[in-house]
């Protein structure tokens, strides 16, 4: 109960306002709760719609998450020994162009210091 007081003397009753607090139904607790919450309501509410289609698609495909998650780990595992090789296979044809390349690299730079002076 909410009292409202006023200082400097006393008023009549019907001047004070006495308020009370008002049971709400369930679906007025919902409506301030969305309202209350904005757009975040309504966005937990789609991303929940998907995950239950996701869900369902899953189940259609007769696809278990603990599958999934492991398939993962193994994509992961194949796409790094996938890396690992083509360093593998890249790391010979940068060491034969380091050994072009450096010297006539090194010739250049000298006979422009050459130049120079």
């Amino acid at each position: 109960m909410v009292l409202v007081m006023v200082l400097g003397g006393d008023l009549p009753r019907q001047f004070l306002k006495i308020e009370r607090p008002r049971p709400e139904s369930p679906a007025a607790r919902l409506l301030r709760g969305g309202l209350e919450q904005g757009c975040l309501g309504l966005a937990d509410r789609v991303e929940a719609e998907r995950e239950a289609a996701v869900g369902l698609l899953l189940s259609l495909f007769d696809l278990r998450p603990e599958e999934l998650l492991h398939s993962l780990g193994d994509n992961a595992r194949e796409i790094f020994e996938a890396a690992v090789d083509l360093v593998r296979w890249a790391i010979p044809y940068i060491l034969l162009g380091a050994v072009i390349v450096a010297p006539i690299w090194l010739v250049l730079t000298l006979l422009r210091a050459l130049r120079r002076r």
